[in-house]
């Protein structure tokens, strides 16, 4: 199984990347997604569901290429990260999708950001709420974002 942390992967761009799949392609891959370590009290509950919608979106993303998926879901008090396994056969597409995911987590990658991935996520938390909206392949990880969210609001607008 070959592990990719998104916080920490060195490549600097897409080159970088293509290489280091295409070099050794695996079947196994365990993506480590990093959670922020911002400990205000006031803004953990909104980091909280931030962190916990997004990496959902990233898992959903990853499932769409994978033929096998697996995924933990961490404590809100824990800054362990996320930690998601696939199954995969198309390394083209896993490139492209962790490029994405690149993009949105890892620094050396920033200047590249334009920000698609983070909208993404949002419409992706409106959609699986909505009436009808998709199923979020890591649906435990999408529970607990509206969990935090919801305690935000109470907290922001004096309802606790």
């Amino acid at each position: 199984m070959k592990t990719i942390n998104l916080h920490s992967f060195n490549g600097t761009n897409y080159h970088d990347l293509f290489i280091f799949i295409m070099k050794r392609p695996a079947i196994s891959y365990r993506f480590i997604i990093p959670r922020s370590k911002n400990n205000s009290a006031c803004c953990t509950h909104w980091v909280n569901s931030m962190e916990f919608s997004c990496a959902a979106y990233a898992c959903q993303l990853l499932n769409e290429i994978s033929t096998d998926f697996s995924y933990t879901v961490p404590s809100v008090y824990k800054s362990k990260p996320f930690d998601c396994c696939i199954e995969t056969t198309e390394p083209e597409k896993l490139t492209e999708v962790v490029y994405r995911l690149l993009c949105a987590y890892n620094p050396n990658f920033a200047a590249e950001d334009d920000g698609s991935f983070h909208f993404g996520a949002g419409q992706f938390y409106r959609d699986v709420f909505s009436q009808g909206g998709p199923h979020a392949a890591a649906y435990g990880l999408m529970a607990v974002a509206k969990d935090e969210l919801s305690i935000w609001v109470r907290l922001v607008t004096g309802q606790e």
